[in-house]
């Protein structure tokens, strides 16, 4: 595998006048996933692209990193804004979104697809039937199975989340459009690798 200083060599000769945000759109479009991520230590240092690594750590390090700390970042900023509609933390908007959009899930299919722990998220589920904001119903072909859906003010509490947490949106993410996109593409190309891997349904096959 290329080292990134190698990678950016090779792009810079193509594109003299080329920016980082370039570079990556770049990697998105001549790139296998994951291609360019070395597992060997790079010195960043001193390369042209000015980035500084301390220690012997990979850029795949690195990025595991930054992800982990932006979903920290995401919880301490969502936090106040959700216990507005009396949610505790953004794990339990994840799982009253996604029986939003795929209603008729049962509690294993939706435990699973938000990759949450059983006994964790059967609490969150617990508290949601009985505040009544989900509903649960006997599948008409199987009684054994009991399927999820959203009540009149599940759907209230839902929505009124979403629109909440449009205001985080320009504090967490100061992106241009440009830089939005090539970080989304990134982002996708992941989530598509250890879905497949987890047997999970992509995000963006969810949500769209």
């Amino acid at each position: 595998m290329k080292p990134i200083e190698q990678l950016w060599k090779s792009f810079e000769n193509l594109h003299p006048k080329g920016t980082l945000t370039d570079f990556g759109v770049w990697l998105i479009k001549n790139d296998q996933p994951g291609k360019h991520l070395t597992k060997q230590p790079v010195d960043l240092e001193n390369s042209s692209i000015k980035k500084k690594v301390s220690g012997k750590m990979t850029s795949t390090d690195m990025v595991g990193i930054f992800i982990s700390r932006l979903y920290r970042f995401l919880r301490m900023a969502s936090k106040d804004l959700l216990a507005k509609h009396d949610i505790a933390s953004i794990d339990e908007f994840a799982l009253l979104a996604t029986v939003l959009v795929h209603p008729g899930m049962t509690k294993t299919e939706l435990l699973k697809q938000n990759l949450m722990e059983i006994t964790t998220g059967s609490e969150m589920l617990k508290r949601f039937v009985a505040r009544k904001w989900l509903i649960e119903q006997k599948d008409k072909n199987d009684k054994r199975i009991t399927r999820l859906s959203l009540s009149a003010k599940g759907q209230q509490i839902i929505f009124g989340c979403m629109q909440t947490l449009d205001d985080i949106e320009d504090i967490l993410f100061p992106l241009n459009a440009k830089e939005q996109e090539t970080l989304y593409h990134l982002l996708n190309r992941l989530d598509a690798f250890h879905s497949e891997k987890h047997q999970v349904k992509q995000v963006s096959s969810i949500i769209s």
